[in-house]
C-alpha cells in the first residue's frame, strides 16, 4: 500500500513522468549499494548473474530470470518474479515496476 499510494501521491503532485522518474533513480540508487554492499564484484558475468539471482531469491527481493541474451547488440532481456511491487497484477499496458527497472539497471551498472 506504501509503494502505490506513494506514486499515486507523486503523480498528482507532479504528473507521471516524474514519478516514473523518481522511482527509477531510487531504485538504481538501491541497486548500486546493493551491488557494492551484497555481491561479489569480481567475478566473471555468468558468476555473477548466478550470485545475483541466489541473493536477490535469498533475501526475498525476486526471482530474477535471464530470458535472453544477445550477445551481438548486449541486450539481454530479464524477469523479475515473485517481487513484493508487481507480481501478481494483472496486464495494465504500461510499466509498473519502475523501481524494480531502477534496481536491476543500478546492480548492473555498478
Amino acid at each position: 500500500m506504501l509503494e502505490y499510494s506513494l506514486k499515486d501521491e507523486l503523480v498528482q503532485r507532479f504528473g507521471k513522468e516524474t514519478q516514473v522518474e523518481i522511482f527509477r533513480s531510487a531504485g538504481r540508487t538501491a541497486g548500486e549499494y546493493f551491488a557494492k554492499h551484497m555481491l561479489d564484484m569480481d567475478q566473471p558475468m555468468d558468476a555473477f548473474a548466478n550470485q545475483l539471482q541466489n541473493k536477490m531469491k535469498e533475501l526475498k527481493i525476486g526471482v530474477l530470470r535471464i530470458e535472453d541474451v544477445d550477445e551481438e547488440s548486449g541486450r539481454i532481456i530479464l524477469t523479475v518474479a515473485e517481487d513484493a511491487d508487481c507480481s501478481g497484477l494483472p496486464v495494465l499496458g504500461e510499466t509498473v515496476c519502475n523501481y524494480d527497472e531502477g534496481f536491476i539497471a543500478g546492480v548492473l551498472s555498478t
